[in-house]
């Protein structure tokens, strides 16, 4: 019975770090100051932490999609021919929950830049899920009398 246990617990250890994932999606819209839909603008994704970036080219919906992205804080930049330069700072995504970030061009050189300061805003219109992510200072301080992490699996539902 003993080994069942031990079993069944290792077992649910193995789901739930499969299920972890670092990284998440980030997509959105690229349209002008009418409203009309910016295809073929090229959308840089910047780590604003490591300097690591990720490029995409908005497809003739205007919509662009980066898969994958490391969790942090990203700048969102978009250049499209006859429009100024749009950026978003402080983009901060979070592991696993997909964010969008929609940009409005001007009319303009490339050389001029609209910048959206204050960070911008990440809407997850795909799901109405509300997730957090635990600090390891959070889980450390946690009333768990063993302080072994595979006892917060017991404070899961359904187990």
């Amino acid at each position: 019975m003993k080994n069942c246990r031990v079993s069944l617990l290792l077992l649910a250890l193995a789901v739930a770090a499969l299920a972890q994932t670092l990284s998440s999606t980030l997509d959105g819209l690229v349209k002008d100051s009418q409203g009309a839909l910016v295809p073929n603008a090229e959308v840089t994704v910047t780590n604003t932490g490591t300097a690591q970036t990720f490029r995409t080219v908005t497809d003739e919906k205007g919509h662009w999609f980066i898969a994958s992205l490391p969790t942090g804080a990203y700048s969102v930049a978009v250049t499209a021919s006859g429009f100024k330069k749009a950026t978003a700072a402080d983009v901060k995504m979070d592991a696993g929950i997909p964010a969008s970030v929609n940009l409005t061009l001007e009319v303009g050189a490339v050389s001029e830049t609209v910048e959206v300061s204050g960070g911008a805003e990440v809407l997850v219109t795909t799901s109405a899920t509300l997730t957090t992510n635990l600090t390891a200072e959070q889980i450390r301080d946690l009333p768990i009398p063993s302080r072994n992490a595979t006892d917060l699996l017991m404070t899961q539902p359904g187990s």
